[in-house]
C-alpha cells in the first residue's frame, strides 16, 4: 500500500458514518488539458465563481465539473454526466473533477497504489480490451480516453488520472 493511499483513506474514513477505507472521496482530478466534457450534459457556464466544487457540491445533478482559466477570467463548467472527453481548443486548458455522490449507503475504496496497478495490470487490460479481474474502476471509461489520447500524441493534455477509486460494495475487506 502506498503511503498517498493509506493516508487519503485514513482522512476519509474519520467523517461521520465512514469506515476504513470505505468512504466518499474529495473531487477526483480527472485529467488537465484541453477537453471539457460533452455539452449534452452541461447544467451551467459561470465565470468568476469562488469555488467550483463548492457549486458542483450544490447542485444535485452536477457530477462533474471542469475549471479553467481564459480570456474571460476563471470559468465553472457544471455537468450531470461525461461520458466523452471533448477536444476543445488549443488555446484552453482545463481541470476536470468527478464528484462521487453516493446513493443510499454507496461508498469508495482507495486501491492500494495506483501507479503500480495502473502500470502492472489496468492499462493492458483496457489495451487488450480484457476484463480487470478485480473490478471496475469509478470513471474508468474516462481514464482510459485521457490516457490513450496522450498515448496517441496529444501533447497538450498535462496529467491523465490513474485508476484510483472503486465501488466499495464491490471489494472484500482484508
Amino acid at each position: 500500500v502506498s503511503n498517498k493511499a493509506y493516508e487519503i483513506a485514513l482522512v476519509g474514513s474519520l467523517n461521520p458514518g465512514m469506515t476504513f477505507n470505505r468512504f466518499i472521496p474529495e473531487p477526483f482530478k480527472l485529467w488537465v488539458g484541453p477537453h471539457i466534457c460533452d455539452h449534452l450534459f452541461l447544467l451551467s457556464l459561470e465565470y468568476d465563481v469562488d469555488s467550483c466544487s463548492l457549486a458542483c457540491s450544490k447542485n444535485k445533478r452536477c457530477k462533474y465539473f471542469i475549471e479553467s482559466l481564459g480570456k474571460q477570467g476563471k470559468s465553472c463548467m457544471l455537468y450531470s454526466d461525461c461520458q466523452l472527453m471533448t477536444r476543445a481548443h488549443t488555446n484552453f486548458i482545463a481541470t476536470a473533477y468527478a464528484m462521487f455522490k453516493p446513493v443510499g449507503s454507496q461508498r469508495l475504496c482507495h486501491i492500494a497504489d495506483p501507479d503500480k496497478c495502473w502500470a502492472n495490470t489496468r492499462r493492458r487490460a483496457y489495451l487488450s480490451n480484457k476484463k480487470h479481474p478485480y473490478g471496475k474502476c469509478m470513471w474508468g471509461n474516462l481514464i482510459e480516453q485521457c490516457d490513450f489520447a496522450k498515448l496517441l500524441g496529444d501533447t497538450l493534455i498535462e496529467h491523465c488520472a490513474f485508476c484510483t477509486y472503486m465501488a466499495a460494495e464491490t471489494q472484500q475487506d482484508k
